[in-house]
Order: C-alpha cells, then structure tokens, then sequence
C-alpha cells in the first residue's frame, strides 16, 4: 500500500489539471469477474481482468470525432513488474494489455485502447467514453495485464488511477488482489514402475556396461500441475475473444480483440499452450534417450494429454516417432516412442519438451513420464568415471528464460527454473572378483592360476537359428587384475591378465581361458593369497599348488577360486554378482 501512495502523489497534480475542461463527473468502482491463481515460475503471468463501473452523474454528449471528446487516461499500477506482449515494432511501444469500453463509444471512436509498460505498471490514454446520460453507467476492462510473478510474493496487486476529462471522485480507487501465487508444477519424483511404489535409487538405476541397454522403461519422471489452472491450452474454446474467456478457458492467449487500433495487424496469441521439459544431464556417451511421444494423465484424469515437441521455443513441431520394428516392435500406437538424443563427447545434455494438448481446468493432472536408455553391450566402459557420475534428470516449465529480464519477453509463456537435479541412472563397471584363498611359491612349491571368461553359454532362450539356446549373458572380453597379499613386508606388484574371452575383429584374444603361474605372474617367495578383479561378469578361477615342483615324486592338489560378493558399491563404479 505504500509504495501505491508514492505513486499516486507523483499524479495528484495531474488529476487537478483537467479540471478546467471537465466533460462531466463520473463515480467508478472496481470489480474483478475472476481472481487467477498464477505459477510462482512464469514471467509471463495474465492477472485478473480489473473492470471499472462508472456511473455518470451528470449526461455527457461524445461529439464523436472532435478532438475534445471526453476520455480518460488511466495508469493500473502493478507491484510486480510488467510483462505484457509488445506488440509495436517502432514508435511508441504499445502492448497487448488494453482497455475495453462497453456500450462502445460512438465512431470514429475506439472502444479498445491500448497501453503501454511503464516503470509502475501500464498506462492508458485517450480511452473514449461513450455517450451516456445522467445516472447512466458504462464499464471499462483492462485486460492482457502480464506479469512476472517469480518475485517470491504470494498475492499479486494492482490499483487504478483515473486522470482525463471525465472526472473521477476519487482519482485513486482502491487496491485489488489480481492474483494468488503459487508454485505451478510439482516437484518431480523418480520411479522404475508406472505407479510410482517403487523409488529409483538415491544413487539411480544401475545399469551395467557389459550388457546392452534395450528399449524397456528404466525409470518413470512423476511430475503434474500443482493446481487445477497451472496446465493451460493455447487458446480457450470461445477463441479468446470476450474478456475473460482466457480465464474461463485455461488458456496462455489472453484476449484477442477484434483489432489493435494503435498496431494494425498485430496478433497477440501466445507461442504456444504450456511446455514442459525433462533435462538429462551427465549422459553416458553413447547412450541413446528415447521417450513417450504422447503421455496421457494418470488414471486418465482430467482427460488431459501432452505431446513431444521439437524446441522448447517458437510454435510446436512434431517430433517423429521410432519405427515399430526389431527392439522396438513392442513400442507402437499409445507407447510409440521417439529420440530424444545420443550424447556423444560434446554433448552429454539432453532434452524432452512435452506440450500440452488437452487439459481440464477443473481437475488437478499429473503424469508418469517413461525414460528409455538404450546402448550396445560393452559399448560404455571407456566413457565410465571412478566414482561414477549419475545420469540426472531435472523438471521444469518451458522455455526457461534467465533472470533478470534484459529486454522485452519474446515467448509467451515463458518461465524460470528452480527445480533440484535428481539422480537416476548410473552405468557401472561389470566386476567379477575372485578370491583364491591360499597361494605359494617357497623354495619347493608353486602354485598355477587359470581364470575363465564363461560369458557365452547356451543358457539362454532357444530359437530356431540357435536350436541349442543362445547365451544367458552379453558375451564379453576383459582382463583381470591380480592383487597378492600376504606376509611380506612389501606388498608384490599387481598383475594383469591379456585379454580373456569370445575373439571378436575389434578384441582378438588368446581364448576364454588364462593360466599361468604365480611366479610368471610376479612374486617370489610368496605365501598369501590372491584376488583377482575381473572386468567381466562370470569369471571362475582354478588354482593348482604343487609340491617338490620340478621333481620326481611330487605331490599336488587343485581347488576352485571362490566368488566374492561385490555389489555396487556407492560412488565406485562398479557392480559385480557372486556366483
């Protein structure tokens, strides 16, 4: 209320000017046909319509067309700034905020005036009046009031202060509530079922290298409007046409008059209904996000609907959906899905904007997004971190604009970003480890080590083409890192394996099989014991320790490796499975 009653002192003079060429005197209240409430994020917010009933105490006669025909000027001032559309491209700089005068002022006068941004809020001149008797009443609508609403405040204000040559008693009517503010979209939420009952991890999804990621849902982005008006079609269903038919439509255009005198063939209709986007942050290189081209609401409630779009600014452009066929045949009709990106070195950021289609205005929607990562097996391992990075995943609305604005908004909507990264997935290492519990090469005694890679079987499915039955696991190839620990006051140095496992052009090796012996390998004199770190799942080792090595008369024993539970372990990158 203060900041309104500096303002007003700037223009109580100016009120008293017009004193002298009065067209007669008129009583205005104020009266709000609808109170929006507004998202907290938007820097592009419509309030509320504000409408001025005055009632003419005395009759005034419009002589249409001459240059002192009665008007009014009115500055609405807004404690938030404002942010309407500017439509002028030279000139003046006129917006899309304007007054409506009903009954219609006498031609060649305008019954739509348009006004313009100042620092307080938005100025309107020369708004004609028509010509009424005494005790006669007539209405003016201000409309198309935008504002930036994320200044942290819960209520938006605006008051109206009439100067011109009908003069208003009081000048300054009194303050209104234009609009509630509250955050618009729900925090979002991360799940590996449709229904939400099973959270992702605090780390994410693991997924592991060695095997391919295929085209299933890893993980489902919960998220939705946090009020029944935050999700808003492009236009309402009367076209936008009357006064607050942008409010009862739920629309982002506001009023659309049937002409903007001051910016002929100006259009104000919103770029586009309401947008939001699913950022992908830290994507594995080569990892291909694909998502839902078309998501309906949760339990179909509301009837709501929201469609990929190309860009998160500018008019919707369809994105094309995958086809159905191969690894993807299951994804057709209402899961048909589309790519979203494949990161690559330069680009580990991805994005799906979702526009919306449908939606109820009086029903509170929310969605389930299902996220698809999909790679080659064994594809991933170079681009693999220790720790490893979590692939994140933010919401917001869209187009997210910075803060502070630097110039007039040119995306309606438009909005800011608060929202938290949430981990959800995370590629690891696939690990298998080995413990060989006793090991010895003293004077008299050495012991053999042979480790397989048994990642191709005949477990699997069986198929026409492989009557036998394909492999249970993705065929893999890797080493393995030899630690020794025993008694020594120096721990020997660590040995790695050649490559182990299926030949391939890319990774010839010398078999799925490796054996040599612990003296090859390193240490001398050793006694202890030994684990192996194997890059691959589904290593099994075999140690063999003989006596009076190289001897007749010897004697010898052989025992099977054991395998060390080694799960993910949190920030290591890597999984394993013991057997």
């Amino acid at each position: 209320m203060l900041v309104f009653q500096k303002k007003l002192l700037v223009l109580a003079g100016a009120s008293l000017a017009f004193a002298g060429v009065a067209f007669g005197q008129a009583t205005c209240t104020t009266n709000l046909p609808s109170t929006p409430v507004v998202r907290a994020e938007g820097v592009t917010e419509q309030v509320a319509d504000v409408v001025l009933t005055c009632t003419s105490a005395t009759a005034v006669d419009a002589s249409a067309g001459t240059p002192a025909a009665p008007h009014m000027a009115v500055t609405l001032f807004v404690d938030h700034p404002v942010t309407s559309r500017v439509l002028a491209t030279t000139g003046t700089a006129y917006t899309e905020a304007v007054a409506v005068v009903s009954p219609a002022p006498a031609l060649p006068l305008n019954a739509v005036t348009q006004g313009v941004i100042t620092p307080a809020g938005i100025a309107f001149s020369g708004i004609a009046t028509p010509a009424i008797g005494a005790g006669g009443s007539y209405t003016i609508t201000f409309t198309n009031t935008r504002v930036n609403a994320t200044g942290g405040t819960n209520t938006v204000n605006a008051q109206p202060f009439v100067t011109g040559s009908v003069l208003v008693n009081p000048s300054a009517l009194p303050p209104v509530n234009v609009a509630a503010v509250t955050s618009g979209l729900l925090a979002a939420k991360l799940s590996t079922d449709l229904a939400g009952a099973t959270p992702v991890p605090a780390g994410g999804v693991s997924n592991l290298v060695c095997a391919a990621l295929t085209p299933t849902a890893k993980f489902y982005v919960h998220t939705g409007e946090n009020f029944q008006t935050s999700f808003k079609s492009l236009l309402s269903g009367g076209d936008n046409h009357n006064p607050n038919q942008w409010f009862i439509g739920n629309s982002e255009t506001g009023f659309i008059p049937a002409a903007f005198p001051q910016t002929a063939g100006a259009v104000n209709t919103a770029t586009s209904s309401t947008r939001v986007k699913l950022v992908f942050t830290n994507v594995p290189v080569g990892v291909s996000i694909y998502a839902q081209n078309a998501v309906l609401t949760d339990g179909g409630i509301g009837g709501g609907s929201v469609t990929l779009t190309a860009s998160e600014t500018g008019p919707s452009l369809a994105v094309p959906t995958v086809p159905a066929t191969g690894a993807f045949a299951a994804l057709t009709g209402p899961l048909a899905v589309s790519l979203v990106g494949t990161a690559s070195a330069g680009n580990t950021t991805l994005t799906a904007v979702y526009e919306v289609g449908a939606q109820s205005p009086v029903a509170t929607e929310a969605y389930s997004f299902p996220v698809y990562m999909v790679a080659a097996a064994n594809t991933l391992a170079a681009a693999i971190t220790t720790p490893a990075t979590p692939m994140t995943v933010t919401t917001s609305f869209a187009p997210v604009v910075a803060l502070p604005l630097t110039g007039a908004v040119t995306n309606f909507p438009s909005f800011t970003s608060t929202s938290t990264a949430l981990n959800a997935a995370v590629e690891n290492l696939c690990v298998t480890s080995l413990l060989f519990p006793y090991v010895t090469n003293q004077p008299g005694f050495e012991t053999g080590i042979a480790i397989s890679n048994t990642t191709t079987d005949n477990l699997g499915a069986k198929t026409t083409a492989v009557p036998a039955g394909l492999s249970s696991v993705t065929p893999s190839t890797g080493t393995c890192e030899v630690n020794f620990y025993g008694g020594t006051a120096a721990q020997p140095a660590a040995f790695t394996t050649p490559l182990i496992g299926p030949n391939t052009t890319a990774t010839p090796t010398g078999g799925v099989s490796y054996a040599n012996t612990l003296t090859a390998m390193g240490p001398t004199n050793f006694t202890g014991y030994v684990i192996a770190k194997c890059n691959f799942l589904d290593a099994h080792g075999f140690a063999y320790i003989v006596q009076n090595y190289g001897t007749p008369g010897g004697t010898a024993m052989g025992y099977l490796s054991l395998t060390l539970a080694n799960p993910a372990r949190p920030g290591a990158g890597e999984f394993g499975l013991g057997q």
